[in-house]
């Protein structure tokens, strides 16, 4: 069974990588895995 985590943050090169390498660590921590991320364009 999985999870499902949602967040809204800015789209920029420097706030990718905090919010990447945070999104990592705590999977590591759950014993999961982070497989990346997607997003959508609004308007």
């Amino acid at each position: 069974m999985g999870g499902l985590t949602l967040r809204v943050d800015k789209v920029g090169y420097d706030e990718i990588d905090e919010y990447t390498l945070e999104l990592w660590e705590k999977a590591q921590e759950l014993n999961g895995d982070y497989d990346g991320w997607e997003t959508s364009i609004e308007k």
